[in-house]
């Protein structure tokens, strides 16, 4: 199976979009759920019960992006009764399980209407305003939403305090936000996994083990206030990795950190006796800033690369333009030009033989006089299809020389190859039956004119053109619709072959 096919089924598998997967979407979401939860006391929360990042919100609402909204009560719903499964008792348990998926519903809605469909990862970063209206919908006004309803609830039921509650539980659900969207979305994304190639696999692994060795220093000790020495490994993942590999060294960072404060370990155990309720506080804190360092550099870095790669395939489609006929499609002149000189240079080098071959319509200006200049047009796209029907090598190279003149580049053919190639172009517009009142033939007819030369210091690719050009002439005074070859004799003297003249050749 293809890699993208695989994410292609991961993500019907998550979000139930693919054929007769709904069911099985349901429970794998219920058990991700319910074993994500059972986890979390264990890594990120306290023994006050106040979870440092909350994660489920954050993975819901990067489903709700990937998913179709018809699609979306299929994901809530497992969600939030496995949620709802991992709550702790608390008086009016069921009012507070209401209460809690209500607001858990709200906070992933708001923002799931309010940003983009996600389809690809670098699509999705470049969105129009996607910072903003992340901010806005899932850092203010989602966790706000729900924060301050579970703190009237918990003013209403249990007369605790508003703010205390609204405070710690918004923050942990803006922290859990932050962190799980972007993870959730980039680890769905077959662009993240670029890093992991043979080619960028060391330099990943390096800047990811480089952040492990210092989160590890940091946070294994307790006398110095350190933290800030993440920073500058932070920004190396950022330059180095981009977003994908921004996501995974924060949330790697926050795994790291909380499990060492919640051990009593690292800069935030400093705080202790009055100011020790500040420890969680300022490790979200922490996590804050260190997500608002990293992902604007990397998504910076992400825009510059699409703006180069923009700029890129611009210049080649503009050099493509340059290089190319308006009319048939075929090459132009410039870049004929250009291909004979370089073909020239190589049969030089290789001691190989180079052929042309001009090709005219024949009687074309009276063609265009009687039928008009549109037919004219369509006549040259025709012969143009013509002659690059016939078989072709790579190296071959086929363009409008001017007007209702061809020409034909034929490197490592000699003279009888050449001459070949001409009778089977000359046939196969012969071959189309385009009327021509005005040609003796009843069709329209072109003139081949062939030339074949071994490059040698004493010659030039000039002489070439010129010899293909005068058998050219050769052809039209000797009664048009024939191939001719220019031939070079060993005495310097110059001698023509018009078709049929295939035993002329070479004798």
């Amino acid at each position: 199976m293809r890699r993208s096919d695989l994410f292609q089924r991961t993500r019907e598998l998550l979000c139930g979009t693919g054929p007769g997967s709904r069911c099985l979407s349901v429970a794998v979401l219920f058990a991700l759920t319910y074993a994500l939860e059972r986890l979390l006391p264990f890594v990120a929360e306290f023994d006050h019960g106040w979870a440092v990042w909350w994660p489920t919100n954050g993975v819901t609402l990067a489903l709700l992006l990937i998913a179709p909204k018809k699609h979306w009560p299929f994901i809530l719903l497992p969600i939030t009764v496995a949620s709802a499964m991992q709550q702790p008792p608390v008086p009016g348990s069921s009012s507070f399980l209401f209460a809690s998926s209500v607001g858990n519903c709200v906070e992933v809605l708001i923002p799931a209407l309010m940003l983009p469909r996600f389809c690809s990862l670098t699509g999705w970063l470049q969105a129009p305003r996607l910072a903003w209206k992340f901010v806005i919908s899932a850092v203010c006004l989602g966790p706000a939403s729900s924060s301050l309803l579970m703190g009237l609830y918990f003013k209403l039921t249990m007369h605790q305090s508003f703010w205390y509650i609204a405070g710690n539980w918004g923050i942990a659900d803006v922290v859990g936000m932050v962190m799980f969207t972007p993870l959730t979305l980039v680890l769905i994304s077959p662009e993240t996994y670029i890093l992991f190639r043979w080619r960028r696999l060391s330099g990943t692994l390096g800047v990811l083990s480089l952040l492990t060795i210092c989160c590890w220093f940091v946070f294994q000790q307790t006398s110095y206030p350190d933290a800030f020495l993440i920073s500058p490994i932070l920004l190396l993942v950022a330059t180095r990795c981009g977003f994908s590999g921004s996501v995974l060294a924060i949330n790697l960072l926050a795994l790291l950190a909380t499990s060492a404060t919640l051990h009593g370990l690292g800069p935030f155990a400093l705080l202790t006796g009055v100011h020790e309720p500040y420890r969680v506080p300022m490790l979200q804190l922490f996590l804050i800033l260190a997500l608002l360092m990293a992902f604007p550099i990397s998504i910076a870095r992400l825009q510059q690369e699409s703006t180069t790669a923009q700029l890129k395939t611009a210049y080649l489609q503009m050099q493509a333009l340059a290089a190319a006929d308006g009319l048939t499609g075929l090459a132009n002149r410039r870049r004929f030009d250009a291909a004979l000189e370089t073909e020239w240079r190589r049969g030089l080098r290789n001691g190989q033989p180079v052929a042309v071959l001009m090709l005219d319509a024949d009687r074309f200006k009276t063609y265009n006089d009687r039928y008009g200049h549109p037919a004219g047009d369509l006549c040259l796209q025709q012969i143009a299809k013509a002659i690059c029907d016939i078989p072709r090598r790579t190296g071959d190279l086929v363009a409008r020389y001017g007007g209702e003149e061809f020409v034909i580049l034929l490197p490592g053919i000699d003279v009888a190859g050449a001459y070949s190639v001409g009778e089977q172009v000359r046939q196969n517009v012969r071959l189309l039956g385009l009327p021509h009142q005005d040609n003796p033939a009843g069709r329209v007819t072109i003139s081949v004119g062939c030339a074949a030369m071994m490059p040698s210091h004493s010659t030039s690719a000039a002489a070439l053109l010129k010899g293909s050009d005068q058998a050219l002439y050769t052809a039209k005074q000797n009664g048009r619709d024939q191939t001719c070859v220019h031939e070079w004799q060993e005495s310097q003297t110059e001698r023509y072959f018009c078709s049929p003249a295939e035993a002329a050749i070479g004798s």
